[in-house]
């Protein structure tokens, strides 16, 4: 018998390649999320401005404003609102060195993930913020 998961959670999805915005989407939609995407990281502020996700997923090389670029934008606009908000903000990348990770946490991302990832990468990212869900 599967496990049924049903997080119901808000999460943009943000990356310069549509086909890695739908696989993340696809694979999220699974676990019960409905999504958003952005094709950048201007993008991804504009959506932040206006929506309360949950969990958004950033790309961190993308053209216009790169993942860590809207990474702080987001941050200030949290830090700017009463109460203070937090999104917890995971960067996906390829070929992650552990320059990559600390650059990451310091530019205000939670964590992150590897591309390519799986849907047990994406369940156990759900798990760890929102607790397992049944």
């Amino acid at each position: 018998m599967t496990r049924r998961h049903n997080f119901n959670k808000f999460v943009l999805v943000v990356d310069d390649n549509e086909t890695n915005r739908e696989i993340a989407s696809g694979l999220l939609k699974i676990f019960g999320c409905r999504t958003e995407g952005a094709a950048n990281g201007r993008e991804a502020v504009e959506l932040v401005r206006s929506n309360r996700y949950d969990l958004i997923l950033m790309d961190c090389q993308m053209p216009v404003m790169d993942g860590f670029q809207a990474t702080a934008a987001i941050r200030r606009l949290e830090n700017s609102q009463e109460p203070v908000a937090h999104t917890p903000v995971f960067a996906f990348s390829g070929n992650i060195q552990e320059q990559d990770r600390r650059e990451f946490l310091r530019s205000g991302m939670d964590g992150y993930i590897s591309k390519p990832f799986t849907q047990d990468d994406i369940r156990t990212i759900l798990e760890d913020l929102f607790g397992e869900q049944k």
